[in-house]
């Protein structure tokens, strides 16, 4: 278990909103090889406090996603990460971690999936939302891991809220972790 005093000073930096970045060059990269996803992030936060005190915190990194099935669905996509969530299988002190699930230490942000054909498959339970002025679908994260329940469908992690749009005729999911700071959502990507 990590010293107290660094517990602390991660917890510290999370109670202020989530300074955003431009995307660094490898990131830029993947999304210029991923260009048919059509958009991208402008901006993102980064770590700033790392798993152990002697450690730099993780840096940011993008990674493409190739064709791959979704109900009658074929998606394409590219995500953007760095740390590791606390969640159950993470051992038996994950509770006292939980608040390293924040911007401060992890995010997983699946910009796009990008149905090739088909729609995606989503949970059956949503609400209207937006994300970065596209209109959707919103499914809230259901709980942790990647074991989804009854009522929510697809490929997606279900420790993620998705939103879900349809633009030209194509169908587009964006997926985060969820990030609360302070006891109220914050904003995390731009």
């Amino acid at each position: 278990m990590a010293p107290s005093s660094f517990v602390a000073k991660g917890r510290e930096a999370d109670d202020v909103q989530p300074k955003l970045y431009p995307l660094p060059r490898q990131a830029v990269v993947q999304c210029q090889l991923a260009r048919k996803l059509g958009v991208r992030p402008a901006r993102l936060p980064r770590a700033t406090v790392a798993l152990r005190p002697e450690d730099a915190p993780p840096l940011l990194v993008a990674e493409r996603y190739g064709p791959g099935r979704n109900g009658n669905a074929i998606l394409v996509g590219i995500a953007f990460s760095y740390g590791v969530p606390w969640e159950p299988s993470s051992g038996p002190y994950w509770r006292a971690h939980l608040w390293r699930n924040r911007p401060c230490c992890f995010l997983h942000f699946e910009i796009i999936w990008r149905a090739l054909t088909g729609k995606p498959t989503f949970p059956s339970t949503v609400e209207p939302a937006s994300l970065g002025g596209h209109r959707g679908d919103l499914a809230r994260a259901t709980g942790y891991g990647m074991a989804c329940g009854p009522g929510d469908a697809g490929v997606f992690l279900c420790n993620h809220t998705r939103l879900r749009w349809q633009a030209n005729g194509v169908w587009f999911i964006a997926s985060l972790s969820p990030i609360r700071v302070a006891g109220r959502n914050r904003r995390a990507v731009d």
